[in-house]
Formats: C-alpha cells, sequence, structure tokens
C-alpha cells in the first residue's frame, strides 16, 4: 500500500520512501516500524507494543529499537528539535505525528469505476486469445530467466547467520581458509594475551598455535593454505610468524620479519605465496603505508600507493586473479578513500570516496564490488558498487560488525559481531538514568560541579549527553547523529561550552541551547584539543615525525601556529603547561620531567594528563590504575586504584568520574545465503 505521510510517499511494499528531492530505500525493519506508525498514527506507542508488532518473539534490546528511531529520522529529515514526525513520549515511548493518509485504494477504487467495458468490442475474442497466448510465452521466458539467474548471481535476502565458535567469550578476527573447513581466529586467552586459534574441521576442537608470551593477532592463509601468517606482539617485540601446516598439523611459529612495535600490521599472501604484502607504520600516530616483504629474505619494498597523511593507507585485501590488491585510505578528515593497487605495474586507482570511515574493506563476490562495515558504529555489513558508487545492505545486526572475510563459496562472508557496555562511574552517587545498556563513556565534570558530560551510543549513534545533577535530568545534543566517534570532552572554564573532538573534527558545543556553536575542521586529524581561554582553543597534529601546535580563536575564526619546539598545551584557565617535542613540560618557566613517573602523556587522540587549580594528574607508569597528583609545589602523591581506565576520567575538586567494562561479547559469525 502507499501513503502520504506529511510530505513524504512511503510504499510499504517496496520499503521506498520519497519526496519531491530525493527518493531512499528503507531496510526491512525501519520499513516495518514505519508501516506500524503510520497504521496507528496520534497513538502512544510502548516499546513493549512496537517490540511485539515488529519483533514477534523475538527479544530485542532497546538499543535496536533506539537505532531504527534514529535511522527513520534521518531519513524524515526529522532531527529539528521541535519533532515533526517521530515524538518521544517520556517513560511511555514514541508519537506519530504526522498526518498520514491512505493513497493506493482510493486510486485503485477510482480506476475500477472509470474504466471502459470493452467486453462487446469486435474481434475481442480473437484478441483474448492472442494476448493469452503471448502472456504464456511472457510467463514461460520470465521463469526460464529466473532459474538461470539462480545458478549465476548471488542473491542478498536476509540471510540466516550463525557462530562459528563458542571456545571463548571473546573471539575475532577470523580467517576461513580456501578449503572453507580449516579456521584460524583471535580469542582472550587466560594468561592475560590474545592467543590464535586453529580448528583443523568444523567438528574439531580448537588448539592455540601462537606463543604463550605475547599476543597474536591478524591471522591471514596462504592460497593454498599451506602457510598462515600473523602479527606477534609484547612489550618490547614485533614481529610476523609464520605457521607451516602438513596435513592439517600446525608447525611451530617462526619469526620471519621484525617490526616497528607501534605497528598494527595487516596481511596477504602473493600468488607464488614467496611474497607478503602488509601495511606498517613508523610510530604510534604516522600514517601506515603498503610493503611488500620477500619471506625468504625478509627484505621489502615500498609498494606504489596513494600519499599516505592522517591514517594513511592502514587495511588491504587481494585479489590473486586480477593481482590486485585492495588499499583503505584514511587521508580525509573521519572519511575513508579505496583504492586498487596493481601488483606487477606498480600503478594504483581510486575507487571510491565514502562520506563516513571505516576500518576494514574486502573485494566482495559479485563483480565490480566491496563490501565493509557501515557507519559508526557499524551495526551493518554493507556492498559498494565501485562503478556508480551504489551500495546495498547485506546483513543488519543488533550487534556491531567489524573484518568482514570472504568465504570461499562465492556468496557468504565471515565478521566479528561484537558489543561492549560501558558505565560511567563516579566517586559520589551516580544516578540510574546516566548508564544504558551500551557504550557510556568519556565523562567530563563541570568545573563547578553541577554537570556532568558523556558520550552514549543509545540512540544507535555516538552522541553528547548532559546530567544536571541538581535535577537529576539527561538532555543530548541531538542534532548530532553523523556516525562519527568521539574523542575526548572538554568543557571552558567558565562552564557555559563544551568542547568535542571527533573523526569529524571538532566541535564547540552550546550548554544553555543545547545546539552546536561552531565547526573547526582541521587539514589533519586532531590531537588533544583542549581550552586555552573562554574563546580560544589548542590542538596539536602530526605531521612530517613532529608535533604541532594550532591555537584557534573562536571569536575571529582564526588559526596560528606555535612555537615550533612544543608539541602539546593544556591549560587550567590561569596558566599553561607547554610539553615540548622530547614530552618534558613547561610550566612558567620551570622545566620539568615526569616521564619515568607519568605514562605517555597522549593516549590515542586525548590528553592523558589532567590539570586544574589544584595540580597535576596523570596515570603511573608502572601501573595504569594508580594515578599520580602533583600539587603546585610539585608535591607528589600516589592515588592507589583511582583509575580504571586512562584517558576516559574526569577530575574536579571535590568529583572524579571514570568508565568501567561492565560486560562484553565478541563472536565470529557467518553467513548462510
Amino acid at each position: 500500500m502507499r501513503w502520504k505521510v506529511g510530505s513524504y510517499y512511503f510504499d510499504d511494499q517496496s520499503n521506498e520512501l520519497e519526496n519531491a528531492q530525493n527518493s531512499i530505500l528503507l531496510e526491512p525493519k525501519p520499513s516495518a516500524v514505519l508501516h506500524y506508525f503510520v497504521q496507528n498514527t496520534g497513538k502512544n506507542i510502548s516499546r513493549d507494543e512496537l517490540m511485539e508488532a515488529v519483533w514477534p518473539n523475538q527479544v530485542v534490546s532497546e538499543n535496536a529499537i533506539n537505532r531504527i528511531i534514529v535511522q527513520l529520522r534521518k531519513a524524515l529529515n526529522d532531527s529539528e528539535k521541535v519533532k515533526r514526525y517521530i515524538v518521544t513520549v517520556p517513560k511511555v515511548g514514541y508519537r506519530f505525528i504526522a498526518e498520514c493518509v491512505l493513497i493506493d485504494e482510493k486510486l485503485e477504487s477510482t480506476a475500477d469505476s472509470t474504466e471502459p467495458d470493452n467486453s462487446k468490442a469486435t474481434g475481442h475474442g480473437v484478441n483474448k486469445v492472442l494476448l493469452t497466448l503471448i502472456l504464456m510465452i511472457a510467463v514461460s521466458f520470465f521463469f526460464s530467466y529466473q532459474y538461470y539467474l539462480k545458478d549465476t548471481q548471488t542473491t542478498y535476502n536476509s540471510p540466516k547467520v550463525s557462530p562459528l565458535t563458542r571456545f571463548s567469550d571473546i573471539e575475532f578476527g577470523a580467517e576461513l581458509a580456501h578449503d572453507n573447513r580449516q579456521l584460524v581466529y583471535t580469542a582472550w586467552g587466560e594468561n592475560g594475551y590474545n592467543e590464535i586459534m586453529y580448528r583443523p574441521t568444523p567438528t574439531s576442537q580448537s588448539i592455540r598455535i601462537s606463543r604463550l608470551d605475547g599476543n597474536g593477532a591478524n591471522p591471514s592463509w596462504s592460497l593454498d593454505d599451506s602457510q598462515l601468517v600473523y602479527l606477534y606482539k609484547n612489550k618490547t617485540t614485533c614481529e610476523f610468524h609464520l605457521v607451516n601446516f602438513n596435513d592439517a598439523q600446525p608447525g611451530p611459529p617462526k619469526a620471519i620479519y621484525s617490526c616497528p612495535l607501534e605497528s598494527y600490521s595487516h596481511f596477504a599472501f602473493s600468488v607464488d605465496q614467496e611474497k607478503l604484502y602488509f601495511t606498517e607504520r613508523k610510530t604510534t600516530f604516522s600514517p601506515y603505508m603498503a610493503y611488500e616483504l620477500d619471506i625468504k629474505n625478509s627484505s621489502k619494498i615500498r609498494l606504489a600507493q596513494p600519499v599516505a597523511i592522517g591514517r594513511g593507507n592502514h587495511s588491504l585485501d587481494y585479489d590473486s586473479e586480477k593481482d590486485e590488491l585492495l588499499l583503505l585510505n584514511e587521508s580525509r578528515i573521519g572519511k575513508s578513500t579505496v583504492f586498487s593497487l596493481n601488483v606487477a605495474k606498480q600503478t594504483y586507482q581510486k575507487l571510491v570516496d565514502l562520506d563516513y570511515r571505516i576500518d576494514s574493506v574486502i573485494w566482495g563476490h559479485e563483480p565490480d564490488t566491496i563490501v565493509h562495515p557501515g557507519i559508526h558504529p557499524s551495526y551493518q555489513l554493507i556492498q559498494t558498487n565501485i562503478k556508480d558508487g551504489t551500495t546495498q545492505t547485506l546483513l543488519s545486526d543488533t550487534r556491531r560488525i567489524s573484518s568482514p572475510k570472504r568465504v570461499n563459496n562465492n556468496k557468504d562472508f565471515l565478521f566479528t559481531s561484537y558489543l561492549f557496555n560501558r558505565d560511567i562511574t563516579l566517586d559520589a552517587d551516580i544516578p540510574v538514568n546516566i548508564n544504558s545498556a551500551v557504550m557510556d563513556y568519556i565523562p567530563a565534570i563541570s568545573h563547578d560541579e553541577k554537570y556532568i558530560a558523556f558520550i552514549s551510543k543509545r540512540s544507535g549513534y555516538s552522541q553528547v549527553w548532559l546530567y544536571l545533577r541538581e535535577s537529576q535530568t539527561l538532555s543530548v545534543f541531538d542534532s548530532i547523529n553523523d556516525g562519527r566517534m568521539f574523542y575526548s570532552l572538554d568543557w571552558s572554564f567558565d562552564d557555559k561550552k563544551l568542547l568535542a573532538n571527533s573523526s569529524l573534527g571538532l566541535m564547540v558545543l552550546d550548554r544553555e541551547s543545547g545546539e552546536i556553536e561552531q565547526e573547526i575542521l582541521p587539514t589533519s586529524r586532531s590531537y588533544t584539543a583542549s581550552w586555552y581561554s573562554n574563546n580560544e582553543i589548542t590542538y596539536s597534529v602530526f605531521q612530517n615525525e613532529k608535533w604541532l601546535i594550532h591555537h584557534y580563536n573562536l571569536d575571529t575564526n582564526s588559526t596560528q601556529l606555535l612555537d615550533e619546539n612544543w608539541a602539546f598545551a593544556i591549560s587550567n584557565g590561569t596558566s599553561t603547561i607547554f610539553i615540548d617535542q622530547t614530552m618534558k613540560m613547561n610550566l612558567s618557566g620551570e622545566t620539568r620531567n615526569y616521564t619515568n613517573l607519568c605514562a605517555p602523556i597522549i593516549n590515542r587522540f586525548s590528553f592523558n594528563i589532567r590539570f586544574t587549580q589544584n595540580g597535576f594528574y596523570c596515570p603511573a607508569k608502572d601501573n595504569g590504575n594508580d594515578l599520580i597528583y602533583i600539587d603546585n609545589k610539585n608535591q607528589q602523591k600516589r592515588l592507589a586504584g583511582a583509575l580504571y581506565q586512562a584517558p576516559f576520567y574526569s577530575i574536579t575538586t571535590n568529583l572524579k568520574a571514570n568508565i568501567e567494562l561492565k560486560n562484553s561479547v565478541s563472536d565470529i559469525m557467518r553467513t548462510n545465503y
């Protein structure tokens, strides 16, 4: 049936939603929810009622419903503060408020009443026989063609999904051998390290094939399944380990290459299995580049590839028939670009620009396609056509999707299905409504201790939420629903604004209006964003193996570079600590070196340290769960067990907030088309 829904037209059979500007093909579940809404417009609908109508006899998380609502609001362009379609009814559920009119039945009724009666027309019997013959031929051709398509094409409709193993609570990064029997994957081990596990057949027990004294990651099979390579790392060593197989019996791992400790390589064997293609970076903040390793003599060459800035060329996949690598590049801020690299010719070309950031990509089974996770937080497996850029959702999951791999049957895929639930903790009574059943993290306590800002994925996307302690109420900056990843939150010194650093750049949020006041797009990935004054911010970028501090004025929208001797700057409203390229600190002309006492100053994109009016805090170098406090007189104190995880902590005069992992699950799943 076709509906007029506000300014849109909705077809509940084809799942198509369109207006004068564009047309959107909804996924099945959002379409089913919208169909239920339009049938019950103006009525308060509880979550339980919605679950019973759309997910009968299924167990569905609140997060799944939230995500569907976010998708519908985005499709309906219903992102304004005053909703025009879907209203949230507190403590009840939702109400659909747009005017809905069923238009198909009226059109069909009109058509039936105005159709001319041709039953008495001359030659009607002859025409009827002729039309019947034509129809029979057309139907016969149609079914013959459909039978042909069934044998030659893969149909991606609602695949069955099944777990491949249940050896551990946390399993990920799997690859199935080309014989479709042998499986390797990574699992959390009892000794605290990630272990490479090997399962010879679907009915066999899994065994560990990696060493016990380090972490294993990213296993990859050779084309004839006789060899396997994986990344091995511990605190002092980074190596590529090669395992040889003889009649499904793995040999001991052998180190074939020493890699930079900060690198996290991905692999692919060449057709002749004498070469290994891999990604590598020099330091934690350097861009990844693609290389070719000669396995026999351990020599490497750098492959022809796109310019590597930002995250660089960080993931790859190999098509042995074409002798082409698929390179995933992230030189644009928060957005990925996919390239192909012809190994023999040493040439590359851009295939497609994505509007969002992804962590992995593989060649698809269908010609001219690639397969990858969807927009963050990645609940979909997407197929993108590299010729025209069109996309198709292969699979939607209630858990996040990562690390897809092809199954050698021209239709199926493996992937990691996972979910982590982190909660905000506070060294005071914390209200139950702050934390949800999914990720709640990056707490930031205002200087006056009246507010707690944090990031939550409860709506399906990462968004900034605000908790007012006095009234115990929550609010959300709901204009942020664009799939960005957040790295840090920082209050201005007058507590009127929040500075958010994210994968799509910097945002200044106004506390009173709940709106985005300003967006800042640096030329490269931004690190350690913080307030310099109430109308100035600083952030650092890593270029040419060196840190540069950018100083940005919100009033003039102007940026200037600070002294190149400095790598970072952090202020407390009255004083500023400048940190040089060797990580030594300078406060009011006095140099201080805490590198032997404190953990690294920066963790991923954020400061590990905090600078308050009372002093300076850092995680202890020898125990990340301890916090070191250094007062303004340079007196030191260890706060044992004060941290669960850095850098996600906030500290003021009377309060300290952190996060904790409540539960986690990660399984290796397989589609069954």
